[in-house]
């Protein structure tokens, strides 16, 4: 029986199949990986931006009033800004799916200068200040433990310039827990 064709051709095709369903579930499951990571940077970017235009017309707006009362063009004064700029940031808390995301403003030297309400209790450095200084923007992932648990983050940062003197850093960051979790029942799913 082991040594009949019709044996060793249900053998065959049965091992051709699992190597298919293999290689089919492997690109499958790359694939959900790749889209809910590109998901979550959209996520970020888009609200990094929307933080740093409303900033940037928030201090147009307050450099034109100021003008427009004075006559007299006069340096920003920051902590008036702040005020309005903690409104900004906490705006989000209410939609359910930016609850996740927790923003932080840095001033040029990378002192937090303010941060949403949401915002873990975690202590990392802000990288590669010099260059966001000079414009450019960039991604980070990082684990923080927090209550005797490791999470994953994925960060945002961009500059925001006020003024010739004045610039902000925008940094938006998501724990990366739900798309884990996704991750997880995709495999269990496909691997079944």
């Amino acid at each position: 029986m082991i040594n009949s064709v019709r044996f060793r051709t249900t053998i065959f095709y049965s091992f051709t199949v699992f190597i298919a369903l293999s290689v089919f579930s492997f690109f499958l499951y790359t694939k959900i990986k790749s889209a809910l990571y590109e998901y979550v940077d959209e996520i970020l970017l888009l609200k990094a931006e929307s933080v740093a235009d409303s900033i940037e017309e928030l201090v147009k707006a307050y450099k034109q009033k100021v003008y427009k009362n004075t006559r007299v063009e006069r340096l920003l004064d920051v902590s008036e800004v702040n005020s309005a700029v903690k409104d900004i940031i906490n705006s989000h808390i209410n939609d359910p799916h930016l609850a996740l995301i927790s923003i932080r403003i840095f001033d040029s030297a990378g002192t937090l200068v303010m941060s949403s309400v949401n915002t873990p209790q975690i202590e990392f450095q802000l990288e590669n200040i010099k260059d966001i200084v000079l414009g450019n923007a960039y991604y980070n992932t990082f684990t923080a433990r927090i209550d005797n648990e490791y999470i994953n983050y994925r960060v945002y940062s961009t500059p925001v310039r006020i003024d010739d003197s004045n610039i902000y850093i925008v940094q938006v960051l998501r724990p990366l827990s739900q798309s884990s979790l996704t991750l997880v029942m995709a495999k269990r799913y496909i691997y079944i």
